[in-house]
């Protein structure tokens, strides 16, 4: 029955309690489950007992006053994320950025996407004042979105969202000059997502760079992060997430984590 893959991980948890990660951890013991001829669980399996859990959420959500439903946030399982997440290398940004040039108001959006590993919305909310020009930091307090037709700047949703974030020296010199030209008490890239998601895709096509989304720069960033040796945790302060969501959603990434565990543990069973 599906409850037994249900109840005995959540039983002693307030509803209110759980959270995404707990759900992320949740499908990962799953999918590590084998039985006695060493095969998984079957995906259709694995989709019930997830289509089960997220119903229970959303009947708490729809008459208990639950204020969300984490299942959904955590988002489907039986999935290999590696192969749902698309990112680019550095070579294939910089061919990429390239044709960008031109623009300034699309170029500079873009490299704080990717050298900075910056949030779309946090992007787009960045005035004047977010910058500190003399220690070369980014103040990430806001994002834009678009809610209702209307055009709103909200608070980050998490409290590791508002962070400091070192931007590359040769970044924020031109970056400098720049923003000096605009209004400081406006946006400094003052349009909406869905126009920086049309460059991007005209830039995608004139340079023939896989086919990518505007989120998917930050997962670039976080790649090149872990490929230049970085830990999750220093990796999480500096994208605001906790480390644990960067090692469950990149865990494919980080070169010979099962080799080391693996080394390690052989030396303590010595």
């Amino acid at each position: 029955m599906p409850e037994a893959s249900i109840l005995p991980y959540f039983k002693d948890m307030p509803m209110n309690s759980i959270k995404p990660l707990d759900i992320l951890k949740w499908q990962n013991k799953l999918l590590v489950i084998q039985n006695k001829d060493g095969n998984g669980l079957s995906g259709t399996y694995l989709k019930t007992i997830q289509a089960q859990l997220s119903a229970i959420f959303n009947h708490a959500t729809r008459f208990y006053d639950l204020s969300s439903n984490p299942v959904k946030t955590a988002g489907p399982i039986g999935v290999v994320r590696k192969n749902e997440m698309n990112f680019w290398t550095k070579e294939e940004y910089l061919r990429f950025i390239e044709c960008m040039k031109d623009s300034d108001k699309y170029y500079y959006a873009l490299e704080l996407l990717y050298w900075c590993g910056l949030r779309v919305g946090e992007v787009l909310a960045l005035t004047e004042s977010d910058f500190d020009f003399t220690n070369h930091t980014l103040s990430i307090t806001k994002s834009f979105q678009i809610i209702d037709g209307e055009e709103v700047v909200t608070k980050p949703k998490t409290i590791t969202g508002v962070r400091t974030v070192t931007v590359p020296t040769s970044l924020c010199e031109q970056l400098k000059d720049y923003v000096k030209r605009g209004d400081r008490r406006e946006r400094i890239f003052p349009y909406a997502r869905q126009r920086l998601y049309k460059e991007l895709k005209k830039g995608i096509k004139l340079t023939g760079v896989k086919n990518i989304c505007l989120h998917d720069l930050r997962h670039s960033h976080v790649s090149l992060l872990i490929h230049m040796g970085f830990s999750a945790v220093a990796i999480g302060k500096r994208v605001g997430h906790k480390s644990e969501h960067v090692t469950y959603y990149y865990a494919h990434m980080f070169p010979g984590v099962q080799e080391e565990m693996a080394d390690r543990l052989d030396d303590e069973r010595r």
